[in-house]
């Protein structure tokens, strides 16, 4: 055999044997595993899961965040789907995906889903303007389903977790000396994923007002330094006047020289209490510290208040019965004038009749002045019985300025009263 003839013949051979290795061999791979991957994201994700077809065969089970592999696939091209999905959640991207499984490594399909809110916020903001706001807000009450919020004069509140729809509202809650601008049932709608305001607009005007008593302390009675002092100077009081609105009493203390706060921590920083008898029973309450600092008061203490304030605008009241811990009521310093606002509601309801006395003292001389000096002032409200002193009939009535919200606590009793 010449060499040329032997060339081709080795030529044609391993032609042969390519095309031999490129064909589908009966003993190669034939089928393969295929890994579906699953991420949600966002809200309200359904917690059931999907389900997961392979070429629109039978439906496996799937979660929400997780991961099957599948095995026994034939070689070559399928189709991979997910469902089941709730209606607030959608694929982002192909579904179903097209995947070539190759029989010699395992392939990967991915799912990333996306779930939105089907449920929204209702915002409620009351604006009250005017003189004599409502210190106990106002009630916004949902139909159906039930739910609703009680929010203060001026104040926002939050319901969330609304599911998505149109509802009917009812305020109510309004004080007499109030105007609720606009119907009180109204109907807002809830949209997915939003914020939907529900505004409240109230317009106040002021309360009638009546003199209850000016008691006069004299001038210049103030008590001797216990440590033989001529200094610092002594905190006079002058008179105490008391003013009553239908829900409230207003008291001004007025001095013989200018006052300050307690917290400004100067000479003139007004220290020293006032014990109220609201029961005027002896027997009940605590015996009165008045009388410990040359008083002679015959009162049973049921609440009092300290003027040795915290801060500029207010002043704490402690209670003697119930077991109620301290809370504070509004206070406002004006020259040689101290006026507190102390809603009756705080002091056990009470009809604004009772007995009271009272220390006036400094930093540097914690008692200076006792009112009275002898006995109890006898507060009277107009119209219950007769005044226990002579009544003012001419003169500026104090008012405090800015909101009437007056507390930082209200006691249990009291916390639901509406």
């Amino acid at each position: 055999m010449s060499k040329l003839t032997k060339s081709a013949g080795c030529a044609t051979l391993l032609l042969a044997l390519a095309l031999a290795a490129c064909s589908d061999s009966p003993s190669g791979p034939s089928s393969g595993a295929m890994r579906v991957g699953v991420v949600s994201t966002g809200v309200e994700i359904d917690n059931n899961g999907y389900t997961l077809s392979v070429d629109g065969g039978t439906d496996l089970p799937i979660g929400t965040h997780a991961a099957i592999v599948l095995g026994g696939l034939a070689v070559g091209e399928h189709t991979v789907g997910l469902a089941g999905l709730a209606a607030n959640c959608t694929v982002s991207g192909a579904n179903p995906q097209a995947i070539r499984v190759t029989g010699t490594d395992t392939v990967t399909a991915f799912f990333q889903v996306a779930c939105t809110s089907t449920r929204g916020t209702l915002q409620i903001t009351a604006t009250t303007t005017g003189t004599d706001l409502d210190p106990s807000g106002y009630l916004v009450f949902i139909q159906s389903p039930p739910n609703g919020a009680v929010v203060g004069a001026n104040q926002s509140k939050f319901i969330p977790g609304l599911s998505a729809g149109t509802y009917t509202a009812t305020i109510s809650g309004v004080a007499p000396n109030c105007t609720l601008n606009g119907p009180a049932t109204r109907t807002f709608t809830i949209t997915p994923g939003a914020t939907t305001q529900f505004p409240i607009q109230v317009t106040c005007s002021a309360l009638p007002t009546f003199l209850g008593f000016p008691f006069s302390d004299p001038a210049g009675d103030t008590l001797a330094d216990p440590r033989g002092r001529s200094g610092p100077q002594a905190i006079d009081l002058l008179e105490i006047m008391g003013i009553y609105k239908a829900d409230s009493l207003i008291m001004t203390l007025r001095f013989a020289a200018p006052i300050r706060p307690a917290a400004a921590q100067v000479p003139n920083s007004l220290a020293g209490l006032l014990e109220l008898d609201t029961d005027e029973n002896v027997s009940t309450g605590t015996p009165p510290f008045t009388n410990n600092e040359g008083g002679n008061a015959p009162l049973g203490v049921d609440y009092t208040i300290t003027l040795n304030s915290i801060d500029s605008t207010t002043v704490q009241i402690s209670s003697s019965v119930g077991g109620f811990p301290p809370f504070r009521a509004r206070a406002e310093y004006s020259g040689s004038s101290l006026t507190i606002r102390l809603p009756l509601a705080l002091i056990g309801n009470d009809d604004g009749n009772f007995k009271f006395a009272g220390l006036i003292g400094a930093p540097a001389r914690p008692t200076t002045d006792v009112a009275p000096n002898a006995g109890v002032y006898t507060a009277r409200r107009p119209g219950t019985s007769a005044q226990m002193a002579p009544v003012r009939t001419s003169g500026a009535v104090p008012t405090l300025s800015g909101s009437a919200t007056d507390t930082n606590y209200v006691p249990r009793s009291w916390s639901e009263r509406k």
